[in-house]
């Protein structure tokens, strides 16, 4: 994405053709952030191509101890991407490798809500 350094989180919208950014906040289980970064310093190329292709433009996790947040930009919207992602055949092996590094009470999964952005022609409320 044109631009687009990876320490600048703080503009609510990016590009045009981004329909819609979500934050999350997931937790890991204690013990759980060495394995869990090394997970990611690259996912699965198919996981890849398949979150791509249901329509995630971007997705960046940022950990600060066990909390993590993920900033995933959309093409079209959050809905759309679950419903193609619905559609394919998830990667059980990751899925479960995963699973078993995050804290899954549902009170440590939750979407943030925006409040304010400000980018480079102008600032409000999101």
């Amino acid at each position: 994405m044109g631009g687009h350094r990876s320490d600048d989180v703080s503009a609510a919208k990016r590009d045009d053709d981004l329909m819609e950014r979500r934050v999350r906040r997931t937790r890991l289980r204690a013990g759980a952030e060495l394995h869990y970064e090394q997970l990611h310093s690259r996912i699965p190329e198919a996981q890849a191509q398949r979150l791509r292709a249901a329509g995630v433009a971007r997705w960046e996790i940022w950990r600060d101890g066990l909390s993590l947040i993920h900033v995933i930009d959309y093409r079209e919207s959050r809905e759309a991407t679950m419903a193609l992602l619905a559609k394919t055949e998830a990667d059980p092996v990751w899925d479960a490798a995963i699973s078993e590094l995050l804290d899954l009470d549902p009170d440590t999964n939750v979407a943030l809500s925006p409040v304010w952005y400000l980018d480079d022609v102008s600032q409000g409320a999101c």
